[in-house]
């Protein structure tokens, strides 16, 4: 395949706009570092939570630390955080999706999840959400869906994953479903259609919406129109 590995921004990317996916993984084009607070926040809450409790004492990014102090007071934030995590946070699958490094020169697909653990004999796979919350009927699945993939090919044993988008800046805020094993196919299919997509894709067509105004590479965009 041509544009391996596949994180989910790589294939949310084609998904999104084929002419951005060719900008940015195609061509590679280098775009100047704009600063962005909302992802400073996120990556620095996460950064607390993942090496909580440790964290608690060390203070990183003391700016945002009051975020995480104030989840880790919750019942969500007491729900997860004190269970023992299982440290495998990054992954890869190769094309056969037998699981590997996340490293792996064979990796097909590859991700790394904020948080995991084990809960009344379930695996739990957790993203950290800060900033606004999503109605349950707006939230999408699918990054933690796919990633999902990989336990069930790692671990044969487990029938059962529940995935969680838990929004730390909302008191016991969660959205949530739990995946089967019994529908793996389903699952997998979905990720092999969205990779082939864009490993077949030789037009790279400009998708005209509102984001293109945010857009990193909206002045290259705007030349080739």
């Amino acid at each position: 395949m041509k544009y391996t590995p596949y994180s989910f921004s790589k294939i949310s990317t084609h998904n999104q706009c084929n002419r951005k996916f060719k900008y940015k993984y195609v061509d590679k084009i280098k775009v100047p570092f704009v600063y962005n607070e909302a992802l400073l926040k996120g990556g620095a809450v996460h950064s607390i939570l993942e090496h909580y409790p440790e964290s608690s004492t060390h203070k990183l990014a003391p700016k945002y630390q009051h975020i995480a102090d104030e989840f880790i007071k919750t019942h969500l934030g007491e729900k997860y955080l004190t269970q023992s995590s299982i440290r495998e946070y990054d992954f890869g699958l190769t094309q056969d999706l037998i699981p590997t490094k996340y490293s792996d020169k064979l990796a097909l697909f590859r991700g790394s999840i904020d948080f995991i653990c084990t809960i009344d004999k379930i695996l739990h796979l957790i993203d950290w959400k800060t900033g606004k919350y999503h109605e349950p009927r707006w939230q999408k699945y699918d990054q933690l869906m796919f990633y999902g993939i990989y336990f069930f090919k790692k671990y044969p044993n487990i029938d059962q994953i529940k995935i969680s988008y838990v929004y730390i800046e909302h008191e016991d805020m969660e959205n949530d479903i739990v995946l089967e094993r019994q529908y793996l196919n389903i699952y997998i299919s979905q990720l092999m259609e969205l990779i082939q997509n864009a490993e077949i894709d030789e037009t790279f067509n400009k998708s005209q919406t509102p984001l293109c105004n945010w857009c990193d590479y909206r002045s290259f965009c705007d030349s080739e129109d």
